[in-house]
């Protein structure tokens, strides 16, 4: 889901999404988002990916009937930590970014 906005439900029930089109790398940081890099633990990954997967979480979690707005917020909450914590381990300051 891009941008927030109010949408409803097959059953007719509203909800907002979350603004997911400001999650990115801040204008002012000097940050190649594409390039991958080691990650602590092994392996590589980039910030597109993390950034991209943040965004994806988000739009499921947001998409979920199941889950209450209360609990819908919790998971997002996590999720952002998690990807702040991606960011870190790839030696990256997560302040650069909007996450």
């Amino acid at each position: 889901i891009e941008g927030k906005g109010t949408y409803k439900w097959k059953d007719g029930k509203k909800f907002d999404a979350p603004d997911t089109s400001q999650i990115g790398v801040k204008e002012d940081a000097k940050v190649n988002i594409q390039s991958l890099r080691t990650v602590e633990g092994g392996g590589t990954s980039s910030a597109a990916v993390v950034i991209n997967d943040l965004r994806d979480i988000i739009a499921r979690i947001s998409d979920s009937p199941s889950l209450s707005d209360d609990e819908k917020s919790k998971r997002i909450d996590i999720a952002r930590s998690r990807a702040k914590e991606r960011i870190q381990a790839m030696g990256l300051d997560p302040d650069n970014f909007n996450l």
